[in-house]
């Protein structure tokens, strides 16, 4: 086999592969520190004061989704155009 094709095929154990980053995780945790706190000190609220129910029935799963909403709605504004 050529070595120029087994190059451009096989990188050598030197180069280093760039490590992929989601820029999703940073742009989602600014958005809960900045325009979604009220959803997120809601949420954490709700966590805090089910945290003894040993009978499963309480739950804060409408607290989550307003809070995830909030976060992807904020998030969507500049998310696609950082993607490649």
């Amino acid at each position: 086999m050529n070595a120029k094709i087994v190059n451009k095929v096989l990188p050598s154990e030197e180069e280093e592969e760039e490590e992929l980053v989601d820029p999703a995780i940073e742009i989602r945790a600014s958005c809960a520190a900045s325009r979604c706190q009220q959803e997120v000190a809601d949420y954490e609220g709700c966590v805090k004061r089910i945290e003894g129910d040993e009978t499963g029935e309480k739950n804060c799963a409408a607290w989550l989704f307003d809070m995830r909403t909030c976060i992807d709605h904020c998030a969507s504004e500049t998310l696609f155009s950082k993607l490649k």
